[in-house]
């Protein structure tokens, strides 16, 4: 895979995205998360767009603020999780990344492209092909996973060239397709990065707030785009991207899920799960079939059923305001 990677000189400010030549494509690439709108578009575009490393402050659910640093599409607003990259096969990426703060930070996708330190106040250029369809998480891997766990992180989706609703090319097909990136924060490692101060080790990692999308709680569950939705019939592709360090057991009610790739791989045994581990910095593709659930009595066709994680402690926030922490829910429709 042709990877180029362009120092520019000085710091410069960007719009949300250069409109060029390639303007019009790039325009598409950045994306929500949670439900996910696709459409397919010519084959081999070029896409451009512009990252700023950056922090600032934002709200927790239970009503505290906490420092982060994120990628962001503006250099002065903090972006948690960074922006969605959303392509297909077959696309050129230039991505430029602006490092708006005083100590080096980088860009990586594992695999697939990484820019090397970064000063502060530059800018470096990378250009690099989709890699093949899947779910990637893409961080600033400086001192792993340290930076990821202040915020520096965010996932790219590629779309098989085929254009097809498939996680690839003759994959399973979907109706509808969620992307979930799951953090914890820890406020005093952060804040400890902010202030200069010796950041300790993982073993004083304590977080304090579990996140889907950069919500938790009623939050989340109040966030329709989170909330995969659908008829019996309709399966969802649920694409999990774990930001943190934690490893997570998300559990789902009400039916068993295709576990289809890992890592932007496709899984030679594609289990079915009602709990899908997802370690720090793993990427997971599950197929949620919208069933009627196989033991109820009498026999349901619209319900709402809960996801959670089996770690108790990601249901809370702040230390203890319970159930405050990662939860979502699924919702079958007549």
């Amino acid at each position: 895979m042709a990877t180029t990677t362009h120092p520019a000189s000085g710091h410069t400010r960007r719009s949300f995205l250069r409109m060029g030549a390639a303007g019009a494509a790039g325009a598409a690439a950045f994306s929500g998360y949670g439900l996910l709108n696709w459409a397919p578009a010519a084959q081999g575009r070029s896409i451009d767009l512009d990252l700023f490393v950056t922090d600032g402050v934002l709200p927790m659910v239970d009503g505290t603020s906490a420092y982060v640093r994120t990628f962001s599409p503006a250099e002065d607003k903090p972006s948690l999780p960074g922006p969605l990259i959303l392509v297909a096969e077959g696309d050129r990426l230039t991505i430029t990344v602006t490092n708006t703060l005083d100590v080096p930070h980088a860009f990586a996708i594992k695999g697939v492209v990484d820019s090397g330190p970064i000063a502060p106040g530059r800018t470096v250029v990378l250009e690099f092909d989709a890699p093949p369809a899947g779910t990637y998480l893409y961080e600033d891997p400086t001192d792993a996973p340290l930076y990821r766990l202040l915020g520096l992180h965010g996932a790219l989706i590629t779309m098989p060239a085929d254009g097809v609703n498939r996680p690839y090319e003759g994959g399973p097909e979907f109706t509808r397709q969620y992307v979930w990136v799951v953090a914890e924060l820890d406020p005093r490692l952060n804040e400890r990065m902010r202030d200069g101060k010796p950041r300790g080790t993982l073993d004083d990692y304590e977080p304090r707030y579990f996140m889907i999308n950069g919500s938790s709680g009623v939050d989340a569950l109040e966030d329709k785009t989170i909330t995969p939705h659908g008829k019996v019939g309709e399966p969802a592709l649920i694409r999990l991207v774990n930001g943190g360090a934690a490893s997570h057991a998300m559990h789902f009610h009400g039916n068993h899920l295709h576990v289809l790739c890992q890592d932007g791989r496709r899984l030679d045994l594609q289990m079915l799960k009602d709990t899908i581990r997802l370690t720090g910095g793993e990427t997971k593709d599950a197929l949620l079939p919208f069933k009627p659930p196989p033991d109820a009595w009498p026999p349901t066709r619209s319900s709402s059923y809960p996801m959670h994680c089996h770690a108790e402690m990601t249901q809370t926030a702040g230390g203890g305001l319970y159930p405050h922490g990662m939860l979502a829910h699924w919702q079958l429709e007549e």
